[in-house]
């Protein structure tokens, strides 16, 4: 019976070490940057869309179930960007639709956009009248800094993201990006607020 209150002290002063310490776990810079690529799925991207089709109007012509894109004069900046690039072609075809102004029958002169070999390297999706094509890659950089918040069972960490830009992505800003996320301790470990 001695023996045992001899042991009791000493056992429950070590479990309440063990408890105390396993608690105040620090979150480490791995755990943060593991935990942030798969709450954001990094590396991610950026994409952007534009029409297969570009039906040349006037200012007094007009087309209401046009389901592309139009040009009054020039093509858009991003498409001429495009094709100079290397990135898309840009074809003519004339087709006959009903003018909304005045019920006649008219030809109409259609810009089609083609995605090249290059351009297809690129592509994410396609429907019946439009491209979507990445424009930026988005990857983790680094955790540039951790503030534990103990008493809350929390902490914050500072990290930075890398954009890089695609060819179709000719006006995206590239270079490192800093961002803030913040975490919360629970008893299977560290999570993502």
């Amino acid at each position: 019976m001695k023996l045992l209150k001899k042991l009791t002290i000493p056992l429950l002063i070590t479990m309440s070490c063990f408890l105390i310490f396993s608690c105040s776990k620090d979150l480490t810079r791995d755990e943060a940057k593991d935990l942030i690529i798969k709450k954001y799925g990094f590396p991610k991207y950026e994409s952007n869309r534009f029409y297969k089709e570009y039906l040349q109007v006037s200012i007094n012509q007009g087309v209401r179930d046009w389901k592309g894109g139009s040009i009054r004069r020039n093509f858009p900046e991003n498409l001429n960007s495009f094709y100079k690039s290397g990135l898309i072609t840009i074809g003519e075809k004339h087709i006959q639709r009903i003018n909304n102004w005045d019920g006649r029958v008219k030809d109409w002169l259609v810009y089609t956009v083609t995605l090249t070999n290059e351009g297809e390297k690129y592509l994410i999706n396609e429907s019946e009248n439009e491209y979507e094509v990445k424009t930026c890659v988005l990857s983790f950089g680094e955790i540039t800094g951790i503030q534990m918040q103990k008493q809350a069972n929390g902490a914050s960490a500072n990290y930075t993201i890398i954009r890089k830009a695609t060819p179709f992505g000719f006006n995206v800003s590239q270079g490192s990006e800093n961002r803030t996320t913040t975490f919360s301790l629970f008893d299977d470990g560290w999570r993502i607020e």
